[in-house]
């Protein structure tokens, strides 16, 4: 069966893409980390996410609520989507300030996701054709825990 990437608009600005954090339970499941502590200082999250050129940038995320989903977030600016291409991102997140994997600095699963060009160049002043805001699929939604 062939996996389809998220696709998002080259320039897009508020799009969704977020990010499931887990941790094995004793029982050895897999769990959404509880991101309470990384909500506030000095807590927080981290996004990197590596362009098509391999650049790396990094963001703040947002956490979501409830923090016991294990879910944060980034929101697209003005810009940040500049090359079209295949992109991968992953947060880290970072509870209590700690530094090691395992103790406090817990890694999402890599998303990919593509950026594609706009389908008529976007040039101020001219004529738009509006679409309704659910014609606009723009998220990267955060995987399940399975």
């Amino acid at each position: 069966m062939a996996c389809t990437l998220p696709r998002l608009a080259l320039g897009a600005r508020n799009a969704r893409i977020a990010f499931l954090v887990k941790e094995r339970n004793a029982a050895g499941k897999l769990v959404p980390v509880d991101l309470t502590s990384a909500a506030t200082p000095p807590g927080y999250v981290t996004a990197f996410f590596r362009k098509p050129s391999g650049a790396i940038v990094s963001v703040q995320c947002t956490v979501e609520t409830p923090a016991s989903s294990g879910v944060a977030r980034y929101l697209t600016e003005a810009g940040f989507l500049d090359e079209a291409g295949l992109w991968e991102a992953q947060a880290h997140v970072h509870l209590d300030g700690a530094p090691t994997v395992g103790r406090g600095l817990f890694p999402s699963d890599l998303l990919e996701f593509e950026v594609v060009a706009q389908l008529r160049p976007f040039s101020p002043g001219a004529a738009t054709i509006p679409l309704p805001a659910a014609a606009l699929p723009l998220a990267v939604p955060a995987p399940t825990v399975a």
